[in-house]
């Protein structure tokens, strides 16, 4: 039988275990937002669809591939709240790191899947045909190749209900070289800035280490799949073709900050 004490030093561990997880997501978010500013505003707007698409649903499924920490899946269970909607939230990652800090952050209502996304998409896609309302893919595409990603399209369709919907938010391509240099020049003024605050920094280099313990998990799994994580930052147009061929019927650029765009395409 545990002892008062006991109980208190589960209670004291399990809250450091929070603090910690929630460090690691708000550090992560600073991080990104430095490469893409508008990255809340994507959010905002996915909620926006999310809840409007599922008007009628009292209840909704949502899985957030490469979820990394939670932190898209976060902001949409906090706008969730306010709508009077249950959502079931499911996050996939290659890292149980990762996947521990989004448990921690997301709470009894999420589950997590372990797995990498070019090996455990189709075998999800066997066991849960068509029981998501929702699939997110946030900033992920770029670290795959074209071939991947058509495959990894397809089975996100086939997870998807009927007229369930598919959010992807990524870096993409500019077409206009001048407008690629403003965004580059801005990413840097927001890296320097970043960088120049003392507590940030440490920061920052506290997630470089985290993410080389995450990396050397799954080091050996991307080596296998020919998945190198070269970045590679695809033309919209490029998307739609690849969304096209999965068989969505719907395709839109819904958002776009710089170099970063947000797609919906429906099943």
């Amino acid at each position: 039988m545990k002892s008062n004490q006991d109980e208190q030093n589960l209670a004291f561990d399990f809250i450091q275990q929070i603090e910690l997880s929630e460090k690691a997501m708000l550090v992560w978010e600073n991080h990104m937002s430095t490469f893409c500013s508008g990255r809340k505003s994507a959010f905002k707007l996915s909620a926006d669809l999310i809840f409007n698409f599922n008007q009628a649903s009292d209840s909704i499924r949502i899985i957030d591939i490469a979820s990394g920490y939670g932190g898209w899946s976060k902001f949409i269970q906090d706008i969730s709240k306010t709508q009077n909607v249950n959502i079931e939230l499911t996050g996939m990652d290659d890292s149980l790191d990762r996947l521990k800090v989004y448990q921690d952050i997301l709470g009894e209502s999420a589950t997590t899947i372990q797995g990498n996304i070019l090996k455990t998409l189709p075998d999800l896609e066997k066991n849960s045909n068509g029981t998501f309302d929702v699939a997110l893919l946030g900033w992920a595409a770029h670290e795959m190749t074209k071939s991947q990603l058509e495959q990894i399209y397809i089975s996100i369709k086939q997870l998807l209900k009927p007229n369930g919907i598919f959010l992807i938010a990524d870096f993409v391509s500019v077409l206009n070289p001048e407008i690629e240099v403003i965004s580059t020049q801005l990413t840097k003024k927001e890296r320097e800035k970043l960088m120049l605050d003392d507590e940030s920094r440490k920061q920052e280099e506290w997630l470089k280490e985290t993410n080389k313990h995450n990396h050397s998990h799954t080091h050996s799994n991307h080596q296998h799949d020919g998945h190198s994580r070269q970045r590679k930052d695809y033309p919209i147009n490029d998307h739609f073709q690849l969304l096209n061929n999965a068989g969505f019927s719907i395709k839109e650029e819904v958002w776009r900050y710089m170099n970063s765009s947000m797609i919906i395409a429906v099943k």
